[in-house]
């Protein structure tokens, strides 16, 4: 499943995170030729926070430098946005979320560690906005019962007009035994964690017999929990992936079931600025054996993986540069067949803030 280190700005750390058409597909992102596969079902990224000692962070100073200067034009893609809001304030989340609604960003994304409990502030959020998706990405399999997270979807879908999404993860062991839970086989806790979802019957007025209400969505990378999730799951998330991966995905995928990969963004257009900082935001990621297999299938090696990350592969995952260059970047996503594109708006200020520039351009 994929992980998520919760610090979506870049700071200083404390010293004590059915058939797509052919393309050509380049490491660094792109694609060219063809229309990509757009599934009707509402978007998402799902993805479970890691690595709790690095989750505090100090001297939120400017980190960025004169060379991160915004330019470009404006655009209007489907897009959600998945930012760290644990350590904003109860006041500045719910300003965060009205924010992102006038903006016409579509959908937005609470992730579940040691911050927030993810349901409920996903009501707080959707009784304070009248148009944004709120969704889990990800609630975590271990944490509570199918039937718990059926119950909360389900109260969440019928008091907001249905804009709730539920997006679940096995997030990764040594977080799930800090919480105390036992870690089981993931394959098999998701699959069978799906399957009681989906026939857990809530007794309020209209849930009934009937499918549930709101769209259901896994964190997957690996060959297994991505069979697993085709068969109960309505779409599903990856993370720091290229274009490339999102087109084999939704190729192997049955037909309905969407992919929302989710895209470190930073605005920044200066090369060797944009790559210092993107090594810093996905650092977490480069010792992780489970990224390394992914990113092995897209073409990368050992030496890819070394030094913070090759530039080829800071590239390829991180989508730095201009508006225009970002856009684009998102667009080779939608182009290869994802149903929509959750990015995380890099800082280059660092701060709790997200960077809004960006945002309003990308919102259109």
């Amino acid at each position: 499943s994929p992980t998520v280190h919760l610090d979506w700005a870049i700071t200083r750390p404390v010293r004590n995170r059915r058939a797509a058409p052919s393309r050509s597909v380049h490491a660094s992102g792109t694609t060219s030729g063809g229309r990509g596969r757009r599934p009707a079902v509402g978007g998402g990224s799902a993805v479970n926070a890691h690595s709790i000692d690095r989750l505090h962070f100090a001297d939120h100073g400017r980190l960025g430098t004169p060379a991160c200067v915004p330019y470009g034009s404006r655009m209007d893609l489907d897009l959600g946005v998945l930012f760290n809001t644990d350590r904003m304030s109860g006041t500045e989340l719910v300003t965060f979320a009205r924010r992102l609604e006038q903006a016409g960003i579509g959908s937005m994304w609470l992730a579940e560690l040691f911050g927030r409990e993810p349901f409920a502030a996903a009501g707080a959020l959707l009784a304070s906005t009248e148009t944004l998706r709120v969704g889990t990405a990800i609630a975590n399999v271990y944490a509570r019962d199918a039937t718990a997270a059926a119950a909360a979807s389900t109260t969440l879908a019928e008091l907001s007009g249905d804009r709730f999404e539920l997006g679940l993860g096995v997030s990764n062991r040594g977080l799930n035994e800090m919480r105390g839970h036992t870690w089981t086989p993931p394959v098999t806790r998701m699959t069978d964690y799906l399957a009681a979802v989906r026939s857990a019957r809530i007794t309020v007025p209209g849930a009934g017999t009937e499918a549930p209400r709101y769209p259901i969505w896994v964190a997957a990378h690996g060959p297994k929990m991505l069979e697993a999730a085709a068969t109960g799951a309505d779409g599903i998330f990856t993370y720091l992936m290229t274009p490339e991966h999102t087109e084999r995905t939704a190729t192997a995928l049955p037909e309905g079931v969407g992919v929302s990969p989710m895209m470190m963004c930073l605005l920044c257009p200066d090369p060797a600025e944009a790559r210092r900082l993107a090594r810093r935001a996905i650092a977490f990621y480069m010792d992780l054996d489970y990224y390394h297999r992914a990113w092995r299938k897209l073409g990368f090696d050992d030496g890819d993986f070394d030094g913070g990350g090759s530039d080829r592969l800071v590239d390829a995952i991180v989508a730095w540069g201009s508006i225009d260059d970002i856009r684009s970047r998102i667009e080779a996503q939608h182009e290869a067949g994802a149903s929509q594109v959750v990015i995380i708006p890099l800082n280059p200020a660092g701060g709790t803030e997200p960077d809004w520039t960006l945002l309003d351009h990308l919102a259109g």
